[in-house]
């Protein structure tokens, strides 16, 4: 079984480990963290401090070889996630736009998700972040009435980013011109 070295930590260290620990306004990850650091530089060997702290083995190895990397501050923050899904380019957008409102598919009536996804060349779980799931379907409306305005996929990209995350104490009104 490998063992892990002791962490050497500073006496100054040891005393702000001591407050995350035991302080009552600390925050809980932190005072968790402190609480494995703590006998991990004393000597314990992860399997001691996962059975006295009720952690896993893992957990006890991440944050002792996170404090060996970054010391203290390693343990205030936690490490930057990925986004859930790469950004898609505008020009994409721009075309899922223009193929569900001005074309038809070949041996189809409507676009599904994925037949558009696979026409520009996205994953069909990708959509474009400020178009709603399903994306545009105008076949789904009585009355869609579909624009020649070239700028029609910007204009269109704006108000629904405005509909989804409008500006703090705004009012979003929508005013029709058509019936």
């Amino acid at each position: 079984m490998r063992v892990a070295p002791p962490d050497e930590i500073s006496a100054e260290e040891r005393t702000t480990l001591d407050d995350w620990a035991n302080g009552r306004q600390t925050e809980v990850r932190a005072a968790e963290r402190a609480r494995v650091i703590l006998p991990a530089a004393d000597g314990k060997p992860n399997l001691e401090i996962d059975t006295t702290l009720s952690t896993s083995v893992q957990q006890a190895a991440h944050w002792r070889w996170r404090f060996l990397a970054k010391d203290l501050p390693g343990l205030e923050k936690n490490a930057p996630r990925p986004r859930r899904f790469p950004s898609i380019a505008s020009q994409k957008v721009a075309e899922v736009v223009r193929l569900t409102t001005l074309e038809k598919p070949a041996h189809a009536t409507y676009w599904s998700n994925r037949s558009v996804a696979n026409k520009v060349g996205m994953l069909r779980y990708q959509r474009p972040p400020h178009l709603p799931r399903p994306w545009l379907n105008p076949h789904l409306s009585a009355s869609f009435e579909v624009s020649n305005d070239p700028h029609f996929a910007k204009k269109l990209e704006a108000v629904v980013r405005r509909y989804l995350s409008p500006p703090e104490h705004a009012l979003v009104v929508c005013v029709s011109e058509k019936s």
